[in-house]
């Protein structure tokens, strides 16, 4: 057991040495010095590396996504001008602590020296969640994805807190989409949908998971990932996920997977 300490420890912190050496920092323009871009790790729906923008404010500092996130979902079609969907992105943004400044369409938070590094995580967690209402787009997910694994829970008698955040060992928050209770016989349990199960988004979860498993009480703690498989599922995707003990349930085969959930 203390070997198996010792060697998830010596990953973790392969990890966030990964993470910082992967962040990038450059000056947004070079007329002025006191707007700076961070080019991150974390991949967008595009496999593109998720930036923001620092200004430096008299009390602290100002970080948002310079208004990139909505402007790509408009782009692609899916703009926040329905009811739903702002309701959507309400929704998303209180579950991080992000504001939304409606005028220029920008995902924002304010911080200070002592709070930038959870602040951070927080907007960038906001933003790869905005980006997936692109996928409510399609037809086939105009219910949205999240909508129809809640009913099916509630259909099955499943008891759940939905839109919880936990924190992981690196102190960051993590938000996972229900969170199963331990019973007599099941430990506690953390459920994400993916609507589209795709290298990056899986990837995120995984790096989520990773960071949040270290940090709960019980060493036996679960985590699944309810996969939206109208389109068919990759392979490598399942193959990841299960190779950082994350069980993928694909959404037609939700059934099977009731002994583990209920």
């Amino acid at each position: 057991m203390n070997d198996l300490k010792k060697e998830i420890s010596e990953l973790e912190d392969s990890y966030f040495k990964w993470l910082k050496d992967e962040t990038r920092l450059s000056w947004a323009n070079d007329t002025t010095k006191d707007c700076l871009v961070i080019s991150t790790p974390y991949l967008d729906r595009h496999n593109d590396f998720l930036e923001m923008v620092v200004v430096h404010q008299e009390d602290g500092y100002r970080l948002s996504d310079d208004g990139y996130i909505l402007a790509d979902l408009e782009a692609s079609g899916c703009g926040i001008n329905t009811k739903r969907r702002n309701a959507m992105l309400t929704e998303t943004l209180n579950g991080f602590g992000i504001k939304f400044d409606a005028k220029n369409q920008t995902l924002f938070t304010e911080t200070n020296a002592e709070d930038f590094a959870p602040k951070k995580h927080a907007l960038l967690q906001a933003m790869m969640a905005v980006n997936d209402i692109f996928f409510t787009v399609k037809s086939a997910t105009r219910s949205f994805f999240l909508d129809d694994v809640r009913s099916w829970m509630c259909q099955q008698e499943i008891p759940f807190i939905e839109n919880t955040s936990f924190t992981g060992k690196s102190g960051f928050i993590h938000k996972f989409d229900f969170a199963l209770p331990k019973t007599l016989h099941r430990p506690e349990r953390f459920i994400k949908t993916l609507n589209n199960p795709n290298k990056a988004y899986s990837q995120n979860l995984i790096m989520a998971w990773e960071d949040t498993k270290p940090a709960r009480r019980d060493e036996n703690v679960e985590a699944f990932a309810m996969l939206n498989d109208k389109d068919p599922l990759a392979e490598s995707v399942i193959a990841a996920l299960r190779n950082y003990d994350i069980t993928p349930i694909p959404w037609s085969q939700r059934d099977q997977a009731l002994e583990n959930l209920g």
